[in-house]
């Protein structure tokens, strides 16, 4: 099958047509429960860490959380950028641009994420240091640190796998593999950790082996489907002006995601000045806390969407409507959960 010749299916969601709140729920749903489970990543380290091999162990994850956090978050708006050039193509109907856009940005993603897990593991010591990591913390924060970033290839690469799937209208597939990837997790979890006694190196390593479950899914399912974002390996080529637009749309999204992170490095460095126990005290509040902003994370992932399906299909008041639909949804969940 070449380029250009792939047909619609139904795995696949044109969110240019219906009813706009119903379709925003509908694709909103998927994307929180999945963001949550997401989330459980870091925090089943944590509670398996924390009962079962000790406070320093939990201060330690809780360290290398915020700075794990920073590099996902880059490329979780990078991926935000990435889903809005592809919803755009696919809006269009343009099955060409949005062929040569995913494969691009894939290949983009994996040379990205590959620098960035160097980089990360080069730079620990002073990733640390930005923190201020307590000595008694210090060597299981590394060790947790280096093993966690060597598996953020694995994220760069799902995020925007994902990103493929959403921007045409597929947030169901994310969603079941986060689920998947979670439970693989969990289990792995309390196998390297209560099980082999690994301590929070196994606690990395199940994270790692989990998220690399979760790309080995998405990319079967964009391999095998016959949708217009299927994607052919051989094809994995970086277009210089498409990477151009990827990084133009997906920076700026990138870059905002990170700088809460960056602002709470400071305030993680002033908090591990208290030693391992107000670490761990705050990294468990902190869980608490991630969990609560997922509902608005999830809305204006489902707005991205259909603002870019619609303005790719030319729809612009359609576009704005759902816009307002999404800020009233956004401002009444934010009363709730407050």
């Amino acid at each position: 099958m070449r380029r250009g010749e792939i047909v619609l299916r139904k795995t696949s969601t044109d969110l240019t047509e219906g009813n706009i709140p119903r379709l925003i729920i509908m694709f909103a749903l998927p994307i929180l429960v999945g963001q949550i489970f997401q989330n459980l990543y870091n925090s089943v380290d944590a509670i398996v860490v924390g009962k079962c091999v000790g406070t320093t162990a939990l201060a330690a994850v809780s360290s290398g959380a915020d700075i794990a956090q920073l590099l996902v978050g880059f490329f979780t708006g990078l991926s935000t950028g990435c889903g809005v050039l592809f919803a755009r193509y696919f809006g269009a109907k343009d099955n060409v641009k949005l062929h040569d856009s995913i494969h691009t940005a894939l290949a983009f993603a994996i040379v990205l994420g590959l620098a960035m897990a160097l980089i990360g593991i080069i730079f620990t010591p002073f990733l640390l240091s930005v923190v201020g990591c307590p000595d008694d913390v210090y060597a299981e924060a590394a060790t947790y640190l280096r093993i966690y970033l060597a598996g953020i290839l694995f994220t760069s690469i799902y995020n925007v796998g994902a990103g493929i799937l959403r921007a045409v209208g597929d947030s169901k597939s994310p969603f079941y593999y986060l689920v998947l990837s979670s439970v693989v997790n969990i289990i792995l979890d309390l196998t390297f950790v209560v099980a082999f006694k690994m301590g929070v190196a196994g606690a990395a390593v199940a994270t790692v082996i989990s998220q690399l479950s979760s790309v080995c899914l998405v990319f079967r399912k964009l391999i095998v489907t016959d949708d217009v974002y299927k994607l052919t390996l051989s094809q994995l080529k970086i277009d210089k002006q498409l990477v151009l637009q990827v990084i133009d749309l997906g920076l700026p999204a990138a870059i905002q995601s990170s700088l809460i992170s960056i602002s709470n490095l400071f305030v993680q460095r002033y908090i591990n000045s208290f030693g391992s126990s107000a670490m761990a005290g705050i990294g468990a509040a902190k869980k608490i806390d991630k969990f609560v902003g997922l509902i608005s994370q999830s809305i204006g992932l489902s707005v991205t969407t259909f603002v870019s399906q619609n303005h790719g299909a030319g729809k612009l008041d359609r576009a704005f409507k759902g816009i307002k639909c999404c800020l009233i949804i956004n401002v009444v969940m934010i009363i709730v959960m407050g």
